[in-house]
C-alpha cells in the first residue's frame, strides 16, 4: 500500500488522496470516488490544523469498521 499511496501522492495528489486512494478499493470505493472525497482535507482542511495522512486513514477506518445503523444521541 505504502507505494500505491506514494504513486497517487506523486501523481500531484495530496497526503489524505493518497492514504485513502491506496486503501479504497479493498473497503468498496473505487479510486475516482475516493479521489474526490479526500480532495478538500489535503494541507490540514486547508488550514494546517489536521494532517492530510491522519484524514484520509480516518476515512479508511470508517470505511473498514464503520457501519450503517444511525448513531442515536440522548440529550
Amino acid at each position: 500500500m505504502k507505494e500505491k499511496a506514494a504513486d497517487i501522492f506523486n501523481g500531484g495528489h495530496n497526503c489524505a488522496q493518497a492514504v485513502l486512494g491506496a486503501f479504497c478499493e479493498e473497503y468498496g470505493l473505487d479510486t475516482d470516488t475516493a479521489l474526490r472525497i479526500a480532495r478538500g482535507l489535503g494541507s490540514g482542511v486547508r488550514n494546517a490544523e489536521i494532517c492530510g495522512a491522519v484524514s484520509g486513514a480516518v476515512l479508511v477506518i470508517g470505511l473498514k469498521y464503520g457501519h450503517d445503523k444511525a448513531l442515536k444521541f440522548e440529550n
